[in-house]
């Protein structure tokens, strides 16, 4: 005797549960893209020259953000030039698994990701450890993203949040491995040069606003 209505609500729900919906639908962690950016476009320094492009209060934000998602995700490049930690250290919040692609396993074991002792899984088609915290996950050939999404849905990481350099960012785009861009744009910083940001060229961002002068725009992926 009991009436039940279904569907109440439900592009509502859906959205509060994405990293759910994309582990179990897509077989991948829901993937958000994230850089800061000039507002010439550029992401970085050609010379390896880190770069603070956002404000501290978007820099805040940004930590709030990792502790939102279960992983976080940074190239070689970006390991070896800015030497991040990758923690919620400006921010409440428990710090996210760290993921560092190293194809040939040369990054130094000096980096603060190998020696603070919060936990990072290193891809690799070479296999080392740093130190106990790290664990090695080995992929061959050029795909390493079905060796990171092998690992999440192993380990069951439903969400990883992109910090990488452009040229990381720029493939998780082409290979279409991607749900939500979160990109910073500072009004302060200007240079004649640099590493270009990602292209997303023809993407529309569904919301935007100024954040302390530096402007954040939104993207998701149509397909």
């Amino acid at each position: 005797g009991i009436t039940v209505e279904v569907g109440l609500l439900e592009k509502e729900s859906r959205w509060l549960n994405r990293r759910f919906y994309s582990f179990h639908e897509k077989h991948r962690p829901y993937i958000i893209l994230k850089w800061a950016q000039t507002k010439s476009g550029y992401i970085g320094a050609l010379e390896g020259e880190r770069w603070q492009i956002s404000n501290a209060l978007t820099q805040r934000m940004v930590h709030q953000w990792r502790g939102e998602e279960q992983a976080i995700l940074v190239g070689y490049r970006t390991a070896l030039i800015d030497d991040p930690k990758l923690t919620t250290r400006l921010a409440p919040g428990k710090n996210p698994l760290r993921f560092v692609i190293d194809p040939q396993g040369d990054l130094p074991h000096h980096l603060q990701v190998f020696q603070d002792g919060e936990a990072t899984v290193v891809f690799s088609q070479k296999e080392y450890r740093p130190s106990d915290t790290v664990t090695w996950w080995k992929y061959t050939g050029s795909n390493v993203w079905e060796s990171i999404f092998e690992y999440c849905r192993t380990h069951a990481v439903q969400s990883i949040l992109v910090e990488g350099g452009s040229a990381t960012i720029q493939s998780f785009l082409s290979a279409g491995h991607w749900d939500e861009i979160r990109r910073i744009t500072s009004p302060d910083r200007q240079f004649k040069e640099g590493v270009a940001a990602p292209d997303i060229h023809g993407l529309i961002p569904k919301t935007s606003f100024l954040h302390q002068d530096d402007l954040l725009e939104v993207f998701y992926n149509p397909n």
